[in-house]
């Protein structure tokens, strides 16, 4: 009866850690942070990533190849077709079990030019908010504070970014075996 006691046990144990939520934070103001979460536990991200680039870089050593034009750009084309598909079916997994909160989104347009700033607010401003109603028809998407606005004086480009990913452990193990079954398939 222990023995059985145990497995239910061990089962029970998987089960609540497969259920557990990964939380992923990506926040933007002068740097770029990323913040890992799952259940009471937060790690920085940010300064692995740094580190893990520093070590890869100093590793490579690059050989430059001699490809014909042609090549490359049938190389280009493949890498895109490649890449539609990847998207596609990573999307196809994620937009039923992620879900996304953007808890600040603040974009402020400047050029020199106040007819530039409003030439490419008016295109940066509808491409956003196209973004976000295409996000929230088709996944679990909530957003609180979005502001996209023009600055006519020109004095500073600026782009601020909270955005909260948010999954279960199950189907982050799920969305991982989509993209390498891309990549191998």
């Amino acid at each position: 009866m222990i023995i059985l006691y145990s497995v239910l046990g061990i089962f029970l144990l998987v089960f609540l850690a497969l259920m557990t939520h990964i939380h992923l934070t990506v926040s933007y103001t002068d740097t770029l942070k990323l913040e890992l979460r799952v259940l009471f536990v937060r790690v920085d991200m940010t300064e692995r990533m740094l580190a893990s680039k520093g070590k890869k870089e100093k590793e490579r050593h690059d050989v430059p190849k001699q490809q014909t034009e042609k090549d490359k750009i049938s190389d280009v084309l493949e890498y895109i077709e490649v890449m539609k598909r990847t998207v596609y079916e990573t999307f196809q997994a994620v937009k039923k079990h992620v879900k996304i909160k953007v808890k600040t989104f603040h974009l402020c347009v400047a050029c020199p030019d106040a007819a530039e700033t409003a030439l490419v607010w008016g295109g940066l401003k509808p491409a956003v908010d196209i973004l976000f109603d295409i996000l929230r028809q088709t996944m679990q998407f909530q957003e609180q504070d979005t502001v996209v606005y023009p600055d006519f004086t020109g004095k500073s480009f600026s782009f601020t970014a909270q955005i909260s990913f948010s999954a279960r452990l199950i189907h982050v193990i799920k969305i991982i075996f989509t993209v390498i079954n891309q990549f191998t398939g």
